[in-house]
C-alpha cells in the first residue's frame, strides 16, 4: 500500500502529450502546418466553401440561417464519451478539451472539412429558400 500513495498521479503532467514511434516515447509537437492562415478553401460535392480560421479557436461555422457567425461560433470535434446517451458525460462542454493549437493534424484537417460541410448546408438551405418552390 505504500507503493500506491506515493505514486505519481497518473497520467504524469509531463507525460500528457506523448505519441509512440519505433518503440520511442516522444513528446507532442503541436501542428503548425494551418499557422498563419485565416482561411481555406475546401471542395464540398463540386462547391468550393471557404472557411474562415480563428487563429486561437479553429474553423468559423456560419449560422444556421447562413449569416456570418458570431465570435464563438467555431467548429469543434466532439469528444468521445462512453456514456449511453450523448451530453451525459456532465462535462456541459462540446467539443475536445483542449484548444485548436493543440489539436494534432489530422483533428484540424477533419475539424476544417467539417466546418466545410456544415456551412456549405447552411447556406445552401437558406438560398434553397429564398429560391421557393
Amino acid at each position: 500500500s505504500s507503493v500506491l500513495r506515493n505514486r505519481p498521479p497518473f497520467p504524469p503532467a509531463k507525460m500528457a502529450h506523448m505519441t509512440l514511434t519505433d518503440g520511442k516515447i516522444k513528446e507532442f509537437s503541436r501542428c503548425t502546418t494551418y499557422d498563419g492562415i485565416t482561411s481555406m478553401k475546401v471542395d464540398v460535392n463540386g462547391i468550393t466553401e471557404e472557411v474562415e480560421i480563428d487563429p486561437e479557436l479553429g474553423p468559423r461555422l456560419v449560422k444556421v440561417d447562413g449569416s456570418a457567425g458570431g465570435p464563438h461560433d467555431v467548429n469543434r470535434l466532439p469528444i468521445a464519451t462512453p456514456a449511453p446517451v450523448i451530453g451525459m458525460d456532465g462535462s456541459g462542454h462540446v467539443g475536445l478539451k483542449k484548444p485548436w493549437k493543440m489539436y494534432t493534424s489530422t483533428e484540424m484537417k477533419v475539424c476544417i472539412m467539417q466546418a466545410a460541410r456544415i456551412n456549405r448546408a447552411r447556406k445552401a438551405r437558406f438560398e434553397n429558400a429564398l429560391q421557393g418552390p
